[in-house]
């Protein structure tokens, strides 16, 4: 995320923070709901996103098995495109510091990708990936403390900005739609995220969970502020150079002394990986439900595991092969979150209605997502912001239906 961020910050200037911003209202908006996942969870003895919403639409009969089919499909796609992006990102770390390109960088990705990732990720799991992105956190924490106390020390930090464009600073580089647009839309999809459910999940308590998140508020901020100045100094300085998806690190090795730069690739690398290995968990976690849902047996314990192991190898390699076709990580990443989006209204909808309707749900998902792709395909210029049509037409579809369909009758959960 950060080095799209970066990239981001080459391409339109100060325009990404409105994503930080979105990030600390998410953030509160999702601690206000942490006692109804704890207690949903707790009431019902799950322990995912998808065991909440079977639990909440069993009036729902078949609808509410559709619905979750959807909703894990989507999920598999969104967190397979992050974990491409991801990928993106390990090849050019590659082709920056060794040279590498064409075929001979992909071959190399694919090697160390396929170590470094596949194999721990099978093997260790859920817990291993959330017990190193804890620790690898922390020092990405301290890179970043480095880094800001070079800068400031190295003097020279706003060098050559009176020659970037008037949109990099106004925050108007992708339009006046793109903060507006993230402000009143990303905030709330923190709810519907996945990965953040499971962190929420995993913890031993509200106030643990809680506490996760106001400690990150201000480590993303310090990040976002960073990522972006980093892709700025890189747009005001290097001229003609093809290096936007190596803005972070060409303006690092510009910016600190030699050993700092070494300390801080290496940190941001080990950040990179960890957040690569959760994504491949998530995604294959995802497309594994998506499959077993309709299994009308319960599966062992042990099976389902080897199962969920043979996707993340089959994910894995998928996901490598992006980097053949993929060319920008800002695209990829951003599409990806755009879709995390378009589940918010129907993730709020099912835990907060009073026996959610599971075709309603279904429509509020499947219509505006195609909508959200083929605006997001086919209408580059507004990419950035394609989600927002999908947003506004999930919530009317759930409105209509409960004005003026006949809802479903059960217990509330």
């Amino acid at each position: 995320m950060f080095f799209s961020v970066g990239e981001m910050g080459y391409e339109a200037g100060i325009a990404p923070l409105a994503i930080a911003l979105s990030y600390i209202s998410g953030f509160f908006l999702l601690g206000l709901t942490i006692p109804k996942i704890k207690r949903i969870t707790a009431a019902e003895n799950v322990d995912t996103l998808y065991d909440v919403v079977k639990a909440k639409m069993e009036v729902s009969g078949k609808w509410g098995d559709i619905y979750r089919v959807t909703m894990a499909g989507i999920n598999s796609i969104v967190y397979f495109f992050l974990l491409a992006g991801q990928f993106l990102v390990l090849a050019a770390f590659y082709g920056y510091f060794f040279h590498f390109a064409g075929q001979t960088l992909m071959i190399i990705s694919v090697f160390i990708v396929g170590v470094s990732i596949l194999v721990y990720t099978v093997l260790g799991g859920v817990k291993k990936d959330i017990a190193t992105d804890v620790f690898q956190t922390n020092c990405v924490i301290i890179v970043i403390a480095i880094v800001l106390l070079s800068i400031i020390f190295e003097g020279n930090v706003f060098q050559g900005f009176e020659n970037l464009p008037k949109n990099h600073l106004n925050g108007l580089g992708y339009g006046i739609l793109f903060p507006i647009g993230v402000l009143l839309f990303y905030s709330p999809a923190f709810i519907g995220r996945y990965d953040f459910w499971q962190r929420v999940i995993a913890a031993k308590d509200i106030h643990s969970a809680k506490t996760a998140l106001w400690v990150s508020i201000p480590i993303i901020l310090i990040a976002y502020c960073l990522f972006v100045y980093l892709g700025m100094f890189t747009k005001a300085n290097a001229g003609n150079a093809p290096v936007a998806n190596v803005a972070v690190l060409w303006a690092l090795e510009r910016i600190v002394p030699r050993w700092v730069f070494g300390l801080t690739a290496i940190g941001l690398y080990a950040a990179v990986m960890s957040t690569a290995d959760t994504l491949l968990n998530v995604s294959s976690v995802s497309l594994w439900k998506m499959l077993s849902i309709f299994k009308r047996k319960p599966i062992d314990n042990s099976i389902g595991l080897r199962q969920i192991k043979i996707m993340s190898l089959v994910v894995g390699v998928l996901s490598i092969l992006i980097v053949l076709v993929a060319k920008s990580v800002v695209t990829v990443t951003v599409g990806a979150l755009s879709s995390v989006v378009i589940f918010t209204p129907s993730i709020l909808y099912i835990l907060f209605a009073r026996n959610p309707d599971g075709k309603a749900a279904t429509f509020s998902l499947i219509i505006p997502y195609l909508l959200f792709l083929v605006l997001f395909v086919g209408m580059p210029s507004i990419r950035m912001y394609a989600f927002v049509p999908g947003v506004i037409l999930s919530v009317l579809i759930l409105v209509c239906s409960r004005l003026f369909l006949k809802q479903p009758q059960g217990i509330e959960k």
